[in-house]
């Protein structure tokens, strides 16, 4: 039997579990519900991140070495 909304029911379970698995037993509910928020701020949408890579062509390894000032 397929439950409606089983996808999202799931998410936040192991949400629940989540907070409860990392804060243990003991706590006031406003501590589990005040964690649990933070777990599902942004809900839904998926973490990412870009990495840029910039160049600089004064930064390049010379090859030839330097004349030292010394000489």
């Amino acid at each position: 039997m397929k439950l409606k909304h089983s996808e999202i029911t799931e998410k936040i379970i192991k949400a629940f579990y989540e907070v409860y698995n990392e804060l243990g037993s003991g706590f006031l509910e406003s501590v589990y519900e005040s964690a649990l928020a933070i777990v599902l701020k942004d809900f839904g949408q998926k973490p990412s991140f870009k990495r840029f890579v910039f160049e600089n062509s004064r930064k390049r390894i010379r090859v030839e070495p330097r004349d030292s000032a010394a000489n």
